[in-house]
């Protein structure tokens, strides 16, 4: 009976063991897939008022685009560029407008291999070719740290590409 009693005893210790080791290497790789939040920041899109007649005239809408690297720190990291991608948001708008971008969240392990840690954005403003084929906006353009888009609202301006 002793054997018995032994053995259930050694068999919890082992399975007690067990779930814990299954439990760290699950939060281990939780962690490795953690995330990290970016800061807000707001974008103020402004159109001439030729475009937004003309927007507003063909139902046409605004397509902001952010798309988030970091500097790869060893060249097979990175693209063609040297770039580590980190991820995009986009939005479609109706209208000139302030939106709030940075609503999501980066691999850690990816930004883990930009040289500086820190998460760049490139900001890109067309119309959403939802009713044209072609682009019928220039805008200007934002590229920074994130942590500098957090700091103040970023002004884009658009007209149509064909307004002086």
């Amino acid at each position: 009976m002793q054997t018995v009693d032994v053995r259930n005893a050694l068999k919890e210790k082992v399975m007690k063991y067990l779930g814990l080791a299954l439990f760290l290497l699950s939060s281990s790789a939780a962690l490795a897939g953690s995330a990290v939040d970016l800061p807000g920041y707001t974008l103020d899109i402004s159109l001439s008022p030729r475009a937004a007649a003309t927007l507003s005239q063909s139902g046409q809408q605004i397509h902001v685009s952010a798309v988030y690297y970091g500097r790869a720190i060893k060249a097979e990291d990175g693209d063609e560029m040297g770039q580590v991608s980190l991820g995009t948001e986009d939005v479609d708008l109706a209208a000139a407008t302030r939106v709030t971008f940075g609503q999501v969240a980066l691999d850690a392990a990816a930004l883990a291999k930009a040289a500086d840690q820190q998460a760049y954005v490139n900001i890109n403003v067309y119309t959403s070719r939802k009713k044209f084929p072609d682009n019928l906006l220039n805008c200007g353009l934002f590229e920074d740290r994130v942590e500098v888009a957090a700091q103040a609202p970023i002004a884009i301006a658009c007209k149509l590409i064909d307004e002086n």
